[in-house]
């Protein structure tokens, strides 16, 4: 009987504790924020006013997507609102082909049969300090060919 009442008085102080607020929003409206300079409010944050200065970045597509590419975007300066604009990535150039075991001119008769070997491709970044770009194609002996999708630049 006794552990009965306690549970109802524990059920009953449950009823009575509150859950703290969540962290008041910075803004409800474009009112609240620099609009002069370009701030706007969105999800309760007031955007824009980015600083001065040369920004760089990469976009990426999802890993799923062999559709695109990343994308090294050059150098630029962030509008007073902080809109980058419309970012596209990039359709992919591919390099293919069959890798074989090197046969020098005076022999004959080599084995033209595929190879298995890693193709690697990699460049530096179109900018300081980017990451560069590098993919890896593992070939397996006996394919056919193979295909890399890369950047255009």
């Amino acid at each position: 009987m006794t552990s009965g009442v306690g549970a109802c008085v524990l059920a009953l102080l449950a009823g009575c504790l509150s859950v703290p607020d969540g962290v008041a929003p910075m803004c409800r409206s474009n009112d609240e924020c620099d609009g002069a300079r370009g701030e706007v409010c969105e999800e309760g944050v007031c955007w824009g006013n980015p600083p001065t200065g040369m920004f760089a970045a990469v976009i990426s597509p999802p890993s799923a997507r062999r559709d695109a590419v990343p994308r090294e975007l050059p150098p630029f300066t962030l509008s007073p609102d902080g809109w980058m604009g419309e970012l596209r990535l990039d359709p992919p150039v591919l390099l293919g082909g069959r890798v074989v075991a090197y046969c020098p001119a005076p022999m004959t008769g080599c084995d033209a049969t595929p190879i298995a070997a890693t193709v690697t491709v990699s460049r530096r970044s179109l900018f300081g300090g980017g990451p560069g770009f590098k993919t890896i194609a593992n070939v397996e002996g006996g394919a056919d060919s193979f295909s890399i999708a890369l950047p255009p630049t």
